[in-house]
Parts: C-alpha cells; sequence; structure tokens
C-alpha cells in the first residue's frame, strides 16, 4: 500500500504517513444517511476523476465536501427524516382559509338558501274561474272626475303643511283636472294578500318577492299572516300574478275612478282629514324612520278599515300598501289624455304607484289623485297590487 501522496510504501496499521504527514485514516462521515440519487440527473464526477488531483486541496485543513457541492440537482429527494414539516405560516393560511370557507357559506345560507326556505308549507290549488269573479267588485261604465285642480290643493294644504312648501313633489302631474269616461270593468275588492300571491308561487307561476332575506318589513316568509297584503314586489310580478289569475293591473284610470267614484272626492272615504280610524298610515309624524302604522311596525291584515272604503265598497285604495297599476308615467299626460278610456304613455322609464301606504306620513300622499313615480324593478316594502278585468 502507498501514501496517495508521496507514494511512498506503507502499512495498513499507520495512522500517517512517516515520510509526508498525510493522513492515512479514513475520516467518518458527517452525514448520518447516504444522499438519494436523483432519477433524471446523474452525481457530477469528482475532481478527483477528472483529473489527478486528490479530494482535499490541503492534507491538514481541508473538509469533506458539503452535500449541496456533490449534487446541485433539484430533483433529489430529501431523506425521509430529513423532508420539511408544515410550518406555522401555513397552519395560520389553513385556519383563515377554512373561516373564510364558512363565512361564505353562512352568507349564502341567509341570502340565497333563506329564500328557498321561505316556500310556503302548504299550497292550495289555484282558485277557479267563480272564485276570481266573487273576489272582484264590478265598476259601472260612466264619467269621473280624474287629477286635481285648485280647490283640490286649497283643501290639500289645510290637512298637510308639506303641501304649501313643495308643490311640485305633492302636485306634480296631477293637473288638469278632466272628466273622463270609462268603460265597465272589475276589480279586486283588496289588495293581493300573502296567501294568494304563495299559490302563484307554489304553482310555478310567480317568482318570490325580494328583499324578504333583510327587510323585516316584508311579509314573505314572515309571522304576519296571509291575509296581510303581498309587498316588496316588483312591477313585473305583480304583472305575471295577474296574468295567472287571467286579469291584469288595472290603468291609472281606472284605478282612479275605482278609488274616487264619480263625485271627484279627495280621499276614498270622502274630503274628511286621515286618520287611524279609516286608514292604515303613519300617523305620526314624530316617530322619524321607526315605520308604525297606527301602533303597528308593519302593514294590517287588508280590509282592517272598512270605515275607509271607497263608493264602490273597495278596501284600502289608501294606505296599506301602494299599489302598481299598469300605466307608464308622464308628467304632462293629464295635458293632453284622452277623453275615453285612456290607457296612459306608450312608453318610460318608470312605472306609478297608486294610493300611499302603511309608512306614508303625509295626508297628501293618501289622496286619490296622488301619483307615484317609480322605477318598476324597485321591490320595495311599500309596493303591493290588486288586479282587474275588463267587462265583456
Amino acid at each position: 500500500m502507498k501514501c496517495p501522496e508521496c507514494q511512498t510504501e506503507v502499512t495498513e496499521q499507520m495512522e500517517i504517513c512517516p515520510e509526508c504527514g498525510y493522513p492515512l485514516a479514513e475520516e467518518e462521515s458527517n452525514y448520518d444517511q447516504p444522499i438519494a440519487p436523483c432519477e433524471n440527473d446523474q452525481l457530477s464526477t469528482t475532481k478527483a476523476e477528472a483529473s489527478d488531483e486528490p479530494e482535499f486541496d490541503s492534507p491538514l485543513t481541508s473538509k469533506p465536501k458539503e452535500k449541496s457541492e456533490i449534487s446541485e440537482s433539484s430533483d433529489c429527494i430529501d431523506p425521509p427524516d430529513k423532508r420539511p414539516i408544515l410550518g406555522l405560516k401555513t397552519l395560520v393560511l389553513v385556519c383563515v382559509g377554512t373561516l373564510l370557507c364558512i363565512t361564505a357559506i353562512l352568507i349564502f345560507d341567509n341570502f340565497i338558501i333563506k329564500q328557498f326556505k321561505d316556500l310556503p308549507k302548504e299550497c292550495s290549488h289555484p282558485p277557479n274561474e267563480e272564485s276570481i269573479v266573487d273576489d272582484m267588485i264590478l265598476i259601472p261604465a260612466g264619467e269621473f272626475w280624474m287629477g286635481t285642480d285648485d280647490n283640490d290643493i286649497q283643501l290639500t294644504r289645510q290637512y298637510d303643511e308639506a303641501a304649501k312648501y313643495d308643490f311640485e313633489l305633492v302636485f306634480g302631474g296631477e293637473e288638469p283636472k278632466n272628466k273622463i269616461y270609462l268603460d265597465a270593468f272589475s276589480i279586486d275588492r283588496h289588495e293581493v294578500t300573502v296567501g294568494e300571491y304563495s299559490n302563484c308561487v307554489c304553482n310555478g307561476s310567480c317568482s318570490m318577492p325580494k328583499d324578504v332575506a333583510y327587510n323585516k318589513f316584508c311579509n314573505w316568509g314572515s309571522s304576519r299572516g296571509n291575509d296581510h297584503p303581498i309587498n316588496c314586489v316588483k312591477w313585473e310580478q305583480a304583472e305575471e300574478y295577474c296574468r295567472w289569475k287571467n286579469k291584469r293591473l288595472p290603468t291609472e284610470a281606472e284605478w282612479e275612478k275605482a278609488a274616487r267614484g264619480s263625485d271627484g272626492r279627495l280621499y276614498p272615504w270622502g274630503n274628511q282629514k286621515p286618520s287611524c280610524d279609516i286608514v292604515i298610515w303613519d300617523d305620526d309624524p314624530l316617530d322619524g324612520a321607526k315605520r308604525v302604522a297606527c301602533g303597528r311596525p308593519s302593514t294590517w291584515p287588508v280590509c282592517s278599515k272598512p270605515s275607509g272604503n271607497s263608493p264602490y265598497d273597495l278596501c284600502d285604495m289608501s294606505g296599506n300598501v301602494s299599489e302598481w297599476v299598469d300605466d307608464y308615467y308622464d308628467k304632462d299626460y293629464y295635458r293632453n289624455t284622452p277623453s275615453r278610456n285612456p290607457d296612459g304613455p306608450i312608453y318610460g322609464s318608470q312605472k306609478v304607484l297608486r294610493g300611499g301606504s302603511w309608512d306614508c306620513q303625509f295626508p297628501s300622499f293618501l289622496r286619490t289623485a296622488s301619483r307615484n313615480p317609480l322605477k318598476p324593478t324597485v321591490p320595495g316594502h311599500s309596493n303591493g297590487f290588486r288586479c282587474a278585468k275588463s267587462s265583456k
């Protein structure tokens, strides 16, 4: 055996070459386990194989090469006991992700799934033609006064201070007062109720009211009962319900005649100032945004104030819910309206609501001539409707 440094003959028992002092005993590996080979890369050849130089630069100071120097391949597999363990940062990210998923599920349940849970437990069969006719009042053919004149304005201002200061807001689009002729027609005696509307939803012909997941004033899915008027409906939903019942929404002219009769009265019950004895409205203007209608923070069951009925005995033509009609809104329509069977403008961006509502605080907006323009896509908690039908 020869010394690798000076080629002097040495024995296996020698630990150091007597000639050059080269250490002959092999040093133990610093690694507990061998390096796992790469599947696609071969280990680089050592300097000793590439040249005749020894593996160590100096016989006394050199150290074995580090693991990273032996192979720089990123595909090498770490030994099982050297693989990285899940760190605190990763654990935190997992927890945050889990919380976000739970939050998303709760939001989905509250705002989406809840609406499907609110379907009525029992759905009755759709009413037949006889029950439709029984529920309606025939309004005879003839003339009536439609719109507002100076006498109406003066009387309104006696009851409502707001009417003295904002003429356009209160009386806009109501002038002049015209004599209009209408053919006979029938109209629902009361506003469409939650129970009636649920029949259409369960039948698959109507969609559920909007906003019910976060608007506590919506009657759909509430504990207030099926005899309350349906609200939180868009114009399209009102129209599709009436079509399902083989009816239609009334025109503005039909609605106003059914509400005020032929004598041009200010309110359905006459010219008396509104009160909770005859109409469901917010009679306390000092309660701010509390929305309390005659002591209740909601609508009332339909026909709860019979002394406030119209001349044709229709319920709630003022108060409870405002009612969608068929017409588009045009501020100047009354100035050029036809004198016979007017059916409103042929186009527009807003529809019309009539009759005031349970959270109305001003007597002016409960008048039979009051017009409230609104985008047809708005499903407010004040919005409801009733249907009409042409006489054959």
